[in-house]
């Protein structure tokens, strides 16, 4: 463990902003994820190697997960308009035990893509699980 961190700083959670706003608390998020686009060149005479062109970034969506509640802010942003003026920026940031930020990350035209409510099988003994994908136009500079 790196010097000065102790367990109970490391992030636990996170919690979703959308314009700024805290929405929902997470157990999971995934997709946090950006990779360019790369292109093979194979050079005319060199047989050695081939150049690896880089090519645009591509951002992955984002899956957050946690129980069920009695909230239903993620199913109202899931129904609101999903056109490019109206999509704003959101925040996700990782908080630890005692609910300080970790580590925070922002994203540029957000919207749902995905809304994933618990199943309804009553003979269930886990957890109602739910989960919101959201797509987005890349990582807003300066907030990682």
């Amino acid at each position: 463990m790196p010097h000065g961190e102790t367990p109970d700083q490391l992030g636990s959670h996170y919690v979703l902003e959308i314009d700024d706003t805290v929405v929902a608390f997470f157990n999971t998020c995934t997709g946090l994820q950006a990779e360019y686009e790369t292109y093979t060149y194979a050079e005319g005479g060199l047989n050695t190697f081939v150049h690896q062109l880089k090519g645009p970034i591509r951002y992955g969506n984002l899956t957050l997960t946690r129980g069920i509640t009695k909230n239903n802010e993620l199913l109202k942003w899931f129904k609101s308009p999903k056109e490019r003026s109206q999509r704003g920026s959101i925040t996700i940031k990782m908080l630890d035990n005692t609910l300080a930020v970790v580590k925070t990350w922002a994203f540029s035209a957000a919207w749902a893509v995905r809304y994933t409510g618990p199943s309804l099988d009553v003979s269930m003994h886990g957890m109602a699980i739910e989960s919101i994908e959201i797509a987005h136009e890349g990582l807003i500079e300066g907030v990682s």
